[in-house]
């Protein structure tokens, strides 16, 4: 059909949330070293328009929501000099022990708590 498939979206949330984490500081490799990991709970993906395979898009991700236990992340995707997303979603990711236990982030780990809180109110990233 001559546009992207739509199991790509998930991809690009992933590479985007991964390049954010890594921007606060902490890359996805160094938490999970350190006991944190975040496995995805749930996924929303609402398509607005479509892309072909040669547009240059845009994704644009923040921290939506955070508890001691899980984080949403929001996204939002744009093609290249356009102002209205073809893409918008979520991903929520609970805060677990490396064995998939919950952990509460806020006891076991406040400086990455913070961190992810500093980024919601704008203030990393």
């Amino acid at each position: 059909m001559g546009i992207a498939h739509h199991s790509v979206y998930p991809i690009w949330y992933e590479q985007a949330r991964s390049e954010f984490v890594a921007a606060l500081g902490l890359p996805y490799s160094q938490m999970e070293e350190e006991g944190v990991l975040t496995p995805l709970s749930a996924l929303e993906c609402r398509f607005k328009g479509s892309c072909t395979y040669e547009d240059r898009l845009c994704v644009e991700v923040w921290v939506d929501r955070l508890t001691p236990a899980w984080v949403v992340f929001a996204y939002q995707i744009f093609k290249e000099g356009e102002k209205r997303p073809i893409n918008t979603g979520s991903t929520t990711h609970g805060w677990t022990e490396p064995d998939l236990r919950p952990l509460n982030l806020k006891k076991r780990r406040p400086d990455i708590y913070q961190l992810v809180l500093s980024a919601m109110e704008g203030e990393g990233g």
